[in-house]
């Protein structure tokens, strides 16, 4: 972007890091396909937020919630 200000970026990027909060849900990613969750890990990996989801590879048929509400 031609008035992109890196300094000005930067301070609101840590201003907001400062205000994250601990996310009380679990993220769940799924697939049978191996080679689509591996391309889904990679995404979560650039994005930062592999720690946050889980990845498993299964089919639509043996999804079952994990908890009885939510």
């Amino acid at each position: 972007w031609t008035q992109h200000q890196q300094s000005l970026w930067e301070k609101l990027r840590n201003q907001a890091l400062q205000q994250v909060r601990p996310f009380p849900a679990k993220i769940v990613g799924m697939d049978e396909n191996n080679r689509l969750i591996s391309i889904a890990k990679d995404n979560a990996e650039q994005a930062g937020v592999l720690p946050l989801v889980e990845f498993k590879t299964m089919q639509v048929t043996q999804c079952r919630p994990e908890a009885p509400k939510g």
